[in-house]
């Protein structure tokens, strides 16, 4: 497992995301357990299951501002696709407005630029309108409409790689109006502005 690069970010308005480490497990899992954070319904008893990892199928990464951990942001390969990533972002609450966004945005240029993604693709409920708006921000689009097992109507979008190219720009200027670091242990990369970049 790698061990997380530091970022340095001067401000105070930054997020950052690193990668999750076994000792990150039992609180992020009692965040996750939480019911208010579900993105699905299933029967009674039965919850919604995040791979807590870091490895070559799974990246999770744990979300940070300052020495607040607001939730997880997280890459999972498709097993039979392995050009093809889905992602997700859940935060306990935000420090800013449009942290998700930012977090997301990072996300997909990550998976683009360094897991040389060729597709990227998310599902969100059909009811939540403001995630509809900011895959449509970023040049996803919606691919097919889905029920999930306790019945909920949602909605499949997907993200290529020439799409991406298109939007990425106009969607770096809206979402890192705040700036976000990210590392993988390896590398760190900064965004703001228009700029997602790694740092020397």
């Amino acid at each position: 497992m790698p061990q997380p690069a530091r970022a340095e970010v001067e401000d105070d308005d930054a997020l950052s995301l690193r990668p999750f480490q076994e000792t990150d497990r039992a609180p992020l899992q009692a965040l996750l357990d939480n019911p208010r954070l579900y993105r699905r319904r299933f029967v009674e008893g039965l919850g919604e299951h995040h791979p807590l990892a870091w490895d070559g199928a799974h990246r999770t990464f744990v979300v940070h501002h300052g020495d607040d951990v607001l939730g997880v942001a997280e890459l999972v390969r498709d097993e039979e696709e392995p050009g093809t990533w889905s992602f997700a972002v859940i935060l306990d609450r935000h420090a800013h407005q449009g942290d998700g966004g930012r977090c997301a945005t990072a996300l997909v240029d990550y998976a683009f630029q360094v897991l040389a993604a060729e597709q990227v693709w998310f599902w969100v409920r059909r009811d939540n309108i403001a995630v509809q708006r900011f895959g449509a921000r970023l040049g996803f689009e919606c691919m097919c409409s889905m029920k999930m097992p306790g019945g909920e109507p949602c909605e499949m979008f997907e993200l290529d790689h020439d799409r991406w190219s298109m939007a990425r720009r106009g969607a770096m200027h809206h979402y890192f109006r705040k700036p976000v670091s990210l590392t993988d242990g390896e590398r760190v990369f900064r965004g703001r502005g228009e700029r997602f970049e790694e740092l020397n």
